[in-house]
């Protein structure tokens, strides 16, 4: 069977990610999607259009110093959806991040993220790394 196609965009949305700044992202992302970051900190809540969720990726990359990694364990994808089971790593003010993420991606009918969401492992760990 061969590999969906979407699972080859998120490779590349996530080496992206690695190796560019945040702003060259942004064809990955519709321009009304909306992305949602769970928990209880202070970069928790509903960013809305590329500019909020570009400036979100931007602010924690900057609040880790970069050290923010994204490693994929599992990626599924069809035509409307993926999903990425994702090892997150970092480092803030003596803090360390090491959690699983489950993140969930609607896709537009051009294969652009609409809607994204993620559920961590351990919601609290994430919450004192951010806070």
């Amino acid at each position: 069977m061969a590999e969906h196609p979407n699972v080859a965009r998120v490779h590349e949305y996530l080496a992206t990610y690695r190796d560019h700044a945040p702003e060259d992202l942004e064809p990955f992302f519709a321009d009304d999607i909306v992305w949602r970051v769970g928990g209880s900190h202070h970069l928790s809540g509903t960013y809305r259009g590329k500019d909020e969720v570009l400036a979100y990726i931007a602010r924690s990359r900057e609040l880790t110093g970069g050290t923010l990694s994204l490693q994929p364990d599992s990626i599924l994808a069809s035509d409307r959806h993926l999903a990425m089971f994702t090892h997150v790593t970092g480092e803030r003010d003596g803090k360390q991040l090491d959690a699983n993420l489950a993140q969930v991606v609607v896709l537009d009918d051009e294969g652009s993220w609409k809607e994204y969401w993620a559920l961590s492992d351990n919601q609290e760990s994430i919450d004192q790394f951010w806070s």
